[in-house]
């Protein structure tokens, strides 16, 4: 991205329509967990069930980390894949709003080189959300999954900050994620 940066949307194409491929596998059952939605932290109860009561397929494969720094590209097209760490069976959507909470919601920060790389990861972000689209078609009922996305991108936050001190992300991730919230017609939370 750095030395190419100009690629970006293309990049994000071709990592998109490789997640979208990638959800389509069914996961093996060593991955499969009955709660693999709080395995990041407990959710509160009114979004557990409001996502149980949506889900539609609990065995496609999901990395859960899938963001560019993960990814080993040649040529401006995905090749690989690293940091299975988090690796499940679940509903396919989770992936999906989990890449989209790493990919749009850290801030850039200041300062015009901040603002160019803000700009290429915004590209980034656009082209992997057509890419996905264009494997999977659109995806329904994603407001929830990116409140459980944000949810627990603030949860792996706070473990963070209380380990290193507060961090700009969770200043930055309290309104967007009670925002979510109130869309979704979730309590405050």
């Amino acid at each position: 991205m750095r030395a190419r940066p100009w690629s970006a949307y293309r990049l994000g194409l071709s990592c998109g329509r490789s997640q979208a491929r990638l959800n389509e596998v069914l996961a093996p059952p060593s991955l499969a967990t009955p709660r693999w939605l709080t395995r990041f932290g407990p959710l509160d109860p009114e979004l557990l069930a409001r996502l149980e009561s949506i889900e539609a397929s609990p065995s496609g494969l999901l990395h859960l980390d899938f963001h560019a720094d993960n990814a080993l590209v040649s040529r401006g097209e995905l090749h690989g894949l690293v940091d299975w760490t988090n690796a499940s069976a679940g509903d396919p959507r989770a992936d999906l709003a989990r890449t989209w909470s790493l990919l749009v919601t850290r801030p850039p920060g200041g300062g015009p080189r901040a603002r160019a790389a803000g700009i290429v990861q915004g590209l980034l972000a656009a082209g992997w959300h057509r890419g996905y689209e264009q494997v999977a078609g659109s995806q329904r009922d994603m407001l929830l999954f990116r409140v459980w996305a944000l949810t627990v991108l603030l949860q792996t936050t706070r473990a963070e900050v209380e380990r290193f001190g507060r961090s700009p992300a969770q200043a930055s991730l309290e309104p967007r994620l009670a925002e979510l919230r109130r869309r979704a017609g979730l309590s405050p939370g």
